[in-house]
């Protein structure tokens, strides 16, 4: 309809809820099981290594996209090249903890050395 506003939020779980606190107060109402995240469907998502991305309209939780990344055929062999050189490897990356410890597994990359959940700016230092 024209002139309706609606409000929309895509990110990150941690992100929305973040969002929807900043900016929205439910009322008794508005606080359904479709304005809730799906934490068990999320969470079983993350444990195969998928980042999830919710995208919230009008207060309410209409779709969980699921995004994962693919190893490029070659990554394997260089990772325990780098490793039969005696060098350690490790993986700084900005996905959820439970998709990068995933990935890390399929590489061979030791959990301690990975650092998840990392911005831009941290990922330099």
């Amino acid at each position: 309809e024209a002139g309706e506003v609606i409000e929309m939020v895509i990110g990150s779980p941690t992100f929305v809820e973040k969002q929807l606190s900043s900016f929205t107060t439910l009322s008794p109402s508005d606080s359904s099981s479709s304005s809730m995240l799906p934490m068990s469907r999320i969470s079983s998502a993350q444990a195969l290594g998928r980042t999830v991305i919710v995208v919230r309209v009008n207060g309410s939780v209409r779709r969980l996209l699921h995004i994962e990344d693919t190893l490029k055929p070659e990554a394997r062999g260089v990772v325990r090249q780098l490793r039969d050189e005696g060098r350690d490897v490790y993986m700084v990356t900005g996905d959820n903890t439970l998709a990068a410890a995933s990935m890390a597994r399929r590489l061979g990359i030791s959990a301690q050395n990975v650092f998840a959940q990392q911005l831009p700016e941290q990922k330099v230092n």
